[in-house]
């Protein structure tokens, strides 16, 4: 038996892949990701990391033909905003109609293309071909091509159209997203590879109708989703990489980590001449001007990081090693 996982590089088809390889092994999996003209392709790289995590060969497949008459909001060539809206909210102003974000008849062209795919490279094989269809996508007719009903019917299309070689699996067709997250997790699904935002920003927008469902389900199960959402505090990788991105125009070819050194120790200067001026010469130093020299202390210090091969998350996890060594009492 073999295995090819429709993969959107987003969390419920990534669980998919799991399952996939979990029951077959990776050597009988397969996965394929398809570019149909959506405004980002972040999808399409999650996808190509899932398959290397698991070890898997990748396809992927360009219908952005098909789909270019098409005003979906998710499209490149589409007028409309992405709602920022949960589906329960958007589904009040359907009158029973598919959300703004159905992208026309998608599963069901993509099954269809998988399933040449599965008889072409598998032509000696009965193969499976997975989808991550699941019941909060079908409610509302939200998006009708994931409903019990469309899995059954082309499941049963593809099965005789394959010569009965191909049958569709649809795991969590009849289960809620924080039932996939619940299923996923015991599978240690990689969830941190995964992209979901309809938004192609660096992070996650958190608001469109995907976002909210997906950190819902991670909320119910009492779990925090590990991908960044756009308002989380920055990180220390971020941090570092937006320093390296910044540099002082006048260390331009230059030696920068000598320029970047002797900054760091003009801005200690600078903090320690504030504590110097108010505490000993009685001067109206603001906190803010102390704080904001304190921030260039930490540009400098992020840079000569940079500059010397250094990441600064494990500087300070070094750092708090040696401290819990030095003041073991206080880590009991």
């Amino acid at each position: 038996m073999k295995a090819i996982v429709l993969s959107s590089g987003g969390l419920d088809s990534t669980t998919c892949v799991g399952i996939a390889v979990d029951k077959l092994g990776k050597e009988n999996v397969s996965t394929l990701s398809v570019y149909y003209g959506q405004k980002h392709d972040k999808e399409l790289e999650c996808a190509r990391k899932v398959a290397e995590y698991y070890g898997v060969k990748h396809y992927e497949m360009d219908f952005s033909e098909i789909m270019k008459f098409s005003n979906c909001s998710l499209l490149k060539q589409s007028d409309k905003e992405i709602e920022h809206r949960a589906y329960s909210e958007q589904l009040k102003d359907t009158n029973g109609n598919p959300v703004a974000t159905y992208v026309p008849f998608r599963n069901g062209l993509f099954l269809s293309a998988v399933a040449a795919l599965a008889l072409s490279i598998y032509p000696d094989d009965e193969i499976e071909v997975y989808c991550g269809m699941h019941a909060d996508d079908a409610a509302g007719n939200a998006y009708p091509d994931t409903s019990i009903q469309f899995n059954k019917a082309i499941g049963e299309a593809i099965y005789l159209g394959s010569g009965n070689k191909v049958r569709v699996v649809s795991p969590l067709v009849k289960l809620t997203k924080a039932e996939v997250v619940a299923w996923g997790t015991k599978l240690k699904v990689p969830y941190e590879l995964t992209w979901s935002c309809y938004e192609g920003h660096k992070k996650a927008c958190g608001k469109c109708g995907t976002c909210l469902d997906r950190l819902k389900a991670f909320e119910l199960n009492g779990l925090t989703d590990p991908i960044e959402y756009e308002g989380d505090p920055i990180t220390l990788k971020e941090y570092q990489e937006f320093a390296h991105m910044a540099p002082h125009p006048a260390s331009i070819g230059k030696n920068q980590l000598l320029h970047y050194a002797l900054g760091l120790a003009g801005e200690v200067g600078e903090v320690c001449d504030d504590i110097k001026k108010r505490e000993y010469h009685g001067r109206d130093i603001p906190m803010s001007h102390t704080k904001e020299e304190l921030g260039d202390v930490m540009w400098y210090v992020a840079n000569v990081c940079n500059e010397l091969g250094f990441d600064l998350q494990e500087v300070i996890e070094e750092n708090m090693s040696k401290l819990k060594k030095r003041y073991k009492d206080l880590y009991k």
